[in-house]
């Protein structure tokens, strides 16, 4: 057997591993596992989102890298990548808690799917009230006002 085929046999063997040691683990919790849909995500248009950062109803969140938010984000946005440790959404679930707001998130365009995995994070994380601006960063460049 050649190297390549080793090693891919080995990455699969790791991975149905882990596969099963999840699904193992989930059956055993006392509380189940929380099962989100896209029925439980809203999604907000640029109208909806510029008037949310003027009125200051809503946190705002951007799910891209570090690296690409400090290249530019829509206003008061925070950074909050998909990726982010569990700590990470357990602060936000701690500032919901303690002011209620709508949560936006927003990442690089329509096909990405950063914003929709940290929206479902947040929503099993238990928030409430959260919308993705499907369109993200790229839509938001293009109609933006500048001052």
């Amino acid at each position: 057997m050649n190297i390549a085929a080793k090693n891919l046999l080995q990455a699969s063997a790791i991975m149905l591993c882990a596969f099963f040691t999840g699904q193992l683990v989930n059956s055993t919790r006392a509380e189940g596992t929380t099962q989100v849909t896209d029925q439980s995500i809203k999604y907000v248009g640029f109208n909806e989102l510029n008037e949310a950062i003027a009125t200051g109803d809503s946190l705002i969140l951007d799910a891209r890298s570090v690296m690409t938010f400090n290249k530019g984000h829509i206003p008061t946005a925070v950074n909050l990548p998909a990726q982010s440790p569990a700590t990470d959404i357990q602060q936000v679930v701690n500032r919901m808690k303690q002011t209620p707001k709508r949560v936006i998130v927003y990442c690089s365009d329509a096909n990405c799917n950063d914003s929709h995995a940290l929206a479902l994070r947040l929503t099993q994380a238990g928030v409430e009230n959260v919308h993705i601006y499907k369109e993200g960063w790229e839509e938001w460049e293009i109609l933006a006002p500048t001052n």
